[in-house]
């Protein structure tokens, strides 16, 4: 799932007509009256790999690491179906922890310290290893 939050409604449309028409913009509740209303684009299943792909250039943090990550990875760990295998559900827990773990405590992943330079975009390889943990020296990040 892709989701875009923000209070300009008409950014959420320009993304959402630009997304050849996909998803769904809501409207999110104020919990206090000074508040701006605010709005949320969401777009699910392989409709938002395609988002993604468009969107992905453009990106910065670590939101481009898991987005690059996500892109090289994530059609060979979910089944068109829905239904996993053992050895499928065990690659698809693996892809999420190391997809959340794409953080570090002192600031963001950056491709290269994490390894996700070595994420392949070809579907039939092994699940490209990318795991960085703030408990990791700078060093053992590198050579992971």
């Amino acid at each position: 799932m892709v989701s875009i939050a923000n209070t300009d409604a008409s950014l959420l449309r320009f993304v959402f007509l630009h997304a050849s028409g996909v998803g769904k913009i809501t409207g999110k509740r104020t919990a206090a009256a000074h508040h701006t209303p605010s709005y949320a684009y969401r777009v699910t299943s392989r409709q938002a790999l395609a988002l993604l792909e468009q969107v992905a250039p453009y990106m910065r943090s670590y939101k481009k690491v898991r987005a690059d990550f996500a892109l090289a990875n994530y059609l060979q760990v979910t089944p068109r179906n829905g239904k996993y295998s053992v050895a499928t559900a065990k690659k698809r827990l693996e892809f999420d922890l190391t997809f959340m773990a794409l953080v570090q405590e002192e600031g963001v992943a950056e491709p290269g310290e994490c390894g996700i330079t070595r994420c392949s975009s070809n579907r039939d390889e092994e699940l490209a290893p990318c795991v960085s943990t703030p408990n990791r020296s700078d060093a053992e990040r590198r050579t992971h």
